[in-house]
């Protein structure tokens, strides 16, 4: 999947000590997701959904910096139980990986999405990103309700 410059939303970011960054890549105040309360206090404002295969639905965005191009995929860890998910209408299955192609101009590109769960919390979000022009890939990861990445 392919998510381009004109289904993005062109804004400017104010960075944060909670940022979870790769490159050009930004997951905004994604840090605080890593425990139980903080989980909890993320998404209490309803942005959870239950995915039609036991998964749950994450809302959370993805900002690109300014003309980059980038490859998001799950790492080979986390695919028993992650996929993306990206647009405004979720994919039944969700996504492996996706390529995100930023806008010119204001700092950021941010696109509406989050990531589908399957299993119990907590678990570690591990992606790849590929930044085009780079040959080797950044790794980046969320710990989604507990130190569920190694920390």
């Amino acid at each position: 999947m392919v998510r381009q410059c004109t289904y993005g939303t062109v804004q400017d970011l104010t960075r944060s000590s909670n940022d979870v960054t790769a490159g050009p890549v930004v997951y905004p105040n994604a840090k605080l997701v890593g425990s139980p309360a903080g989980l909890s206090d993320f998404y209490g404002g309803g942005q959870v959904f239950d995915g039609p295969d036991g998964s749950k639905f994450y809302k959370m965005g993805t900002l690109v910096k300014a003309g980059a191009t980038v490859t998001i995929t799950v790492a080979p860890s986390a695919r028993p139980y992650l996929r993306l998910q990206q647009g405004p209408e979720p994919h039944l299955h969700g996504e492996m990986s996706v390529v995100f192609q930023a806008c010119p101009g204001r700092s950021y590109t941010g696109w509406v999405g989050g990531f589908d769960i399957k299993g119990q919390m907590p678990v570690c979000v591990a992606l790849d990103v590929q930044v085009s022009g780079e040959q080797t890939p950044r790794h980046l990861t969320i710990p989604f309700g507990g130190p569920a990445c190694g920390s």
